[in-house]
């Protein structure tokens, strides 16, 4: 979806949100890598369920999905905004990550966190998944929020884990995925010479 035309008559661009490809330089087996990962925007960055309130009859309906009905969200539309700049940001600068401690590879990034108020800021959830096409890997952005606070799912006392080795763990835990990038057999990878 290239816009959203809501019930006001406004049309909300959402070609920010379109799909991305990055390079990560990753280390198995001794060796660093320059792997490909292409970044997908979930509808979640811009819509909401407003506490499982959303009807289909709700004039800004959008979707359903496995969390329930999703409206069309002016302030997480407005928030997204920067979120594929900030994402870039993250990937391209190596930027510490949380793994959440109840969701299988699931991450997320603080932003702008506030000093005198540690846990306070944006947060950026995401997930790795193999694409149908096992050559590539997938990060999608499953949502874009502030909070006050560290979630729950976050264990206390958690360092961030800077995001290529976050991204080469969950690819050591693939096999099929190892043995395609030690083989040369990843298109698009490129071996670093040290």
């Amino acid at each position: 979806m290239q816009n959203y035309t809501g019930p006001d008559g406004k049309t909300y661009g959402l070609a920010h949100l379109r799909t991305t490809n990055y390079m990560v330089s990753i280390s198995i087996d001794s060796k660093r890598y320059l792997v490909p990962i292409v970044v997908t925007f979930s509808p979640h960055c811009y819509t909401t369920t407003r506490d499982e309130t959303v009807l289909e009859s709700d004039p800004w309906f959008l979707l359903s999905d496995d969390t329930g009905h999703r409206a069309f969200c002016k302030t997480r539309w407005e928030s997204s905004a920067d979120l594929g700049q900030n994402v870039g940001y993250l990937i391209n600068n190596n930027l510490g990550c949380y793994e959440a401690s109840d969701r299988k590879s699931a991450y997320l990034h603080l932003r702008n966190p506030n000093p005198k108020f540690p846990g306070n800021g944006w947060y950026v959830m995401f997930n790795f998944k193999p694409a149908d096409d096992p050559s590539l890997v997938f990060m999608g952005i499953a949502s874009h929020h502030h909070r006050r606070g560290f979630p729950s799912n976050v264990p206390k006392r958690t360092r961030p884990k800077p995001f290529g080795m976050v991204l080469e763990q969950w690819i050591r835990k693939r096999p099929q995925l190892v043995t395609k990038l030690t083989s040369g057999a990843l298109p698009g990878t490129i071996p670093i010479e040290e």
